[in-house]
């Protein structure tokens, strides 16, 4: 279970928290907490030089257990520069997942009621 798993209920949907909680559980229904993990670790490498925000998100293993701990700025959900961090995760997210299930799983993404308001979920096709 991920380290902010007890906090869970309070997030907002709308803050970027309340997002990456949204996603990972997601994900981990579809490809597990393993995959999750690594998909997300791979994304938040390649976004974290061009977005500070995401220096404090961390996404480790322990005991053969995922789990991810995410900056308390990001709790608010009027906090543009961490919704911009999450966007930019987003941004790195989406072709990976593109190339391993075509529009599969970002489609599935953008139905969800928090990302289709958000419209942050834009589908690329992947590449040859």
């Amino acid at each position: 279970m991920p380290s902010d798993h007890k906090d869970q209920a309070t997030l907002e949907t709308g803050s970027a928290a309340g997002l990456f909680v949204l996603l990972w559980e997601t994900l981990s229904k579809i490809f597990g907490t393993a995959a999750t993990a690594t998909l997300l670790a791979r994304a938040l490498k390649r976004a974290s030089p061009s977005a500070p925000g995401l220096a404090e998100l961390l996404i480790t293993t322990k005991n053969f257990t995922y789990e991810y701990r995410l900056p308390d700025a990001w709790r608010a959900s009027d906090n543009a520069n961490a919704m911009a961090a999450f966007d930019r995760l987003l941004e790195e997210l989406i072709p990976l997942l593109t190339a391993l299930t075509g529009q599969v799983v970002v489609r599935q993404l953008a139905r969800l009621e928090a990302f289709a308001a958000k419209g942050s979920l834009v589908t690329q096709e992947p590449p040859l």
